[in-house]
């Protein structure tokens, strides 16, 4: 593994996380967590430290991306659902008035 590599997979990360294309993460975290388990000196060696701490970084900020996505997506669910309540509810009260 070189830093070059990991510095493409940084950048990768970086792309996916901006296009939210989440897939695309999913697949490059794959990639990463494979890579690294395969060459787990890469993690001690002082040529990657740089590039590790970059990778390591970019890797933060796509995990609260997609936590903060993850938030407004309940949100809009909670939503939803209160909806879909009010409108059973209504349905409901309408039939027993007939």
């Amino acid at each position: 593994m070189t830093p070059t590599l990991l510095n493409q997979l940084a950048q990768r990360i970086q792309q996916a996380t901006a296009s939210r294309d989440w897939q695309t993460l999913k697949a490059l975290d794959h990639k990463v967590r494979e890579l690294l388990l395969r060459h787990p000196e890469c993690l001690k060696s002082a040529a990657c430290a740089a590039e590790i701490s970059q990778l390591k970084a970019t890797h933060q900020v796509a995990l609260l991306a997609l936590s903060e996505l993850l938030t407004e997506m309940e949100t809009e669910l909670d939503v939803m659902q209160a909806q879909n309540e009010r409108a059973m509810a209504y349905q409901l009260a309408m039939t027993m008035e007939y």
